[in-house]
């Protein structure tokens, strides 16, 4: 932004010079010169603008992606000195709030959950309470951090789950709402391990 708001204070100095033209030239010629030379001088200057900025959005872009790799690692090794946070072989973090009883679900089981997922830093991206209705899906439907730690679960169990980037959605991120290699915390609670459909 600072240097798109430099580039239009060179822009405007270049255009008011350009409109002074030069006394020497006759009248008609200084008519013409000015819309010239200040198209010229604008077009050069769009160019310059979209340079800086492309080349700045860039450098932006990397550091961004660095930074929430290095963050994701440091997010994940210091998640599991907490008390209680258990690591799977795949590297699937998960705390127990609330044990049930009930039945377990296989990879093939509709379930019926309430969750909530958020950042690391706690902003909330989703909610099935929010939305006063529990989800239903397929175990085997939904992201890979979410499918081990169901087949965990029995029925009234609570997890909260610590989801490494390659068992939430990965390099690709989920559209606007999950940036790419972004780790995601969820607590999820089973409470039907085989809806009939």
């Amino acid at each position: 932004m600072k240097i798109l708001i430099q580039n239009t204070g060179l822009l405007i100095l270049l255009l008011s010079l350009s409109a002074c033209g030069q006394s020497s030239q006759s009248q008609k010629t200084q008519d013409h010169e000015p819309v010239i030379n200040a198209k010229a001088t604008l077009d050069k200057a769009q160019s310059d603008i979209d340079d800086a900025v492309g080349t700045k959005l860039e450098q932006m872009a990397k550091v961004d992606l660095l930074d929430i790799y290095e963050n994701a690692e440091a997010y994940l090794a210091m998640n599991t000195k907490k008390p209680g946070v258990k690591v799977t072989s795949s590297g699937l973090q998960y705390r127990i709030l609330k044990q049930g009883s009930g039945a377990k679900p296989t990879a093939e089981s509709f379930v019926k959950v309430n969750y909530r997922g958020t950042f690391p830093d706690g902003r909330e991206f989703d909610s099935s309470y929010k939305r006063g209705e529990p989800s239903e899906f397929k175990v085997g439907g939904v992201i890979k951090g979410w499918s081990e730690a169901l087949l965990l679960m029995q029925e009234g169990t609570k997890l909260e789950l610590v989801v490494p980037p390659d068992l939430a959605y990965g390099e690709e991120g989920a559209g606007t709402v999950i940036p790419p290699d972004q780790v995601l915390k969820f607590q999820i609670e089973l409470l039907d391990a085989d809806v009939q459909r």
